[in-house]
């Protein structure tokens, strides 16, 4: 009987990731990877739509700044990353070296994709990443002094918990950047 109930777990356990990994993608013009089938990247349940912008500006960008630990000082980063939110819980990540340009923020066909949702001061992500041969990652984090602080390590390591996540663990702050000449752009995902 022990032996059925480990299978059953294994079996369990395998599926679930089995469904996040090995995701088809393909590529924009520009080199931005889409997952041919957005569904997966979704939330289960109904589709998130910002409705209280005090916390995500969907005119502005968060650009990756520096690493935090608490008790330690900030390590620097110099913008190897920034993020745009869309109000219908789309979001749109593109490497940079520089501050990022109207031109490049407007670029819908760079980076790679995820939806968000935000629940009270909590941020949850489900985005593409190019690892394992295309796999759905999970980033949460949440809002501080208008910025963004993303937990370095994927929810999965902490068994999901936010109360786990939050004794500690290093922290990735994405500032947020107007940019000027910033468009309301459609993604076609």
């Amino acid at each position: 009987m022990r032996a059925i109930f480990y299978l059953l777990a294994l079996f369990a356990l395998s599926s679930c990731v089995l469904t996040e990994s090995f995701v088809s993608f393909t590529t924009t013009k520009e080199n931005g990877l889409r997952v041919k089938n957005p569904r997966k990247l979704k939330f289960y349940g109904k589709q998130f739509h910002l409705e209280n912008t005090s916390l995500i500006d969907t005119n502005a960008v968060y650009v990756f700044s520096n690493y935090e630990l608490p008790g330690a000082q900030p390590y620097e980063i110099s913008n190897a990353a920034y993020c745009r939110f869309f109000p219908n819980g789309q979001v749109l990540f593109v490497s940079c070296d520089t501050i990022p340009t109207a031109e490049i923020v407007n670029n819908r066909e760079l980076g790679w994709q995820g939806y968000y949702k935000i629940k009270k001061n909590r941020l949850k992500i489900r985005e593409f990443e190019i690892i394992n041969g295309g796999q759905i990652g999970l980033r949460w984090g949440h809002f501080k002094e208008g910025d963004i602080l993303f937990y370095s390590n994927t929810p999965r390591t902490y068994f999901h918990s936010w109360k786990l996540m939050e004794k500690g663990d290093l922290k990735e702050r994405w500032r947020k950047v107007k940019v000027d000449g910033i468009n309301p752009i459609q993604l076609d995902w």
